[in-house]
């Protein structure tokens, strides 16, 4: 996965089984870092999609993937738990696994239909 806001969408819609449309990432800033911790917001924003959820509680399995943002990694995809402490998650540089806590940002990128 390369470390681009547009790479993290893409591959987000690509595990879901979703298939964006041609030039969807046309309308959006270029400038939105990994490491903002907006960038899921503001994503969606620019493409006029709906806003991101956020989750509360722990997600179940049948809710990955996932958006996952975690200060030393910025945002990520979180695919599944590891068990029942950790989520695997896939970062521009590979596999980390992420601890849970209930301070981690994780998010539900609604696509359009």
């Amino acid at each position: 996965m390369t470390s681009s806001s547009a790479s993290l969408i893409d591959a987000l819609a690509h595990r879901r089984g979703i298939h964006l449309s041609p030039g969807w990432a046309a309308a959006l800033a270029e400038n939105i870092a990994l490491t903002d911790a907006d960038c899921p917001h503001r994503i969606c924003a620019d493409l006029n999609w709906p806003e991101p959820v956020e989750l509360k509680r722990k997600p179940k399995a049948h809710q990955f993937p996932l958006l996952l943002f975690a200060p030393d990694t910025g945002w990520c995809l979180a695919e599944q738990w590891q068990n029942s402490k950790e989520i695997r998650t896939i970062t521009p540089n590979g596999v980390v696994i992420v601890p849970w806590s209930d301070d981690l940002q994780i998010v539900h990128v609604p696509f359009p239909a």
